[in-house]
């Protein structure tokens, strides 16, 4: 079997999804420490059971969603690092999904701050709309980077190449 020469575009990809994958699973911690300190709190007895929120119904779900993203993005980064075509085709999605993402956040944001903002001065609500599409558009064009990349012909001949001398 060659040896292939792994693109440095590669790496910088690869080693990218491997941070995002280890702060993907800061929020799935969080959530259970949140779930196992409000355990007590949610038994029928206590009355603070109707003070917390609907949401934490659901954080054994979004803990296992959330864990499992991450293992996933995780296992995708490393393989991808080995040339993996499947890998490939794994962090394409998840950058397209994460893109889709950051701008229904950006939207959501800017009439969100509009609405909740609209007694409030003009220049107050001009600068968080702006600070919203300006943090959506800086995320946006990384990703946009990264998709060109993960895209380019380079990088799916690295791909095939390893494939072909994996047979």
């Amino acid at each position: 079997m060659s040896e292939t020469k792994r693109p440095i575009c590669v790496t910088v990809i690869g080693w990218v999804w491997i941070i995002i994958s280890g702060m993907m699973i800061f929020p799935a911690i969080m959530a259970l420490l949140t779930l196992f300190v409000m355990g007590d709190m949610a038994q029928p007895d206590h009355q603070i059971c109707e003070d917390i929120p609907a949401i934490a119904k659901f954080f054994p779900l979004l803990i296992i969603g959330q864990g499992g993203l991450s293992t996933l993005t995780f296992i995708s980064g490393v393989y991808f690092l080995k040339l993996r075509a499947w890998a490939r085709s794994v962090l394409e999605v998840l950058t397209w999904t994460l893109l889709i993402f950051v701008i229904g956040n950006g939207i959501i944001w800017v009439a969100s701050w509009y609405s909740s903002t609209s007694g409030a001065s003009l220049g107050f609500t001009i600068l968080g709309i702006i600070m919203g599409i300006t943090v959506s558009a800086i995320v946006g064009t990384l990703l946009g980077i990264l998709l060109k990349f993960l895209r380019s012909q380079e990088v799916r001949d690295a791909m095939i190449t390893t494939t072909k001398s994996l047979d």
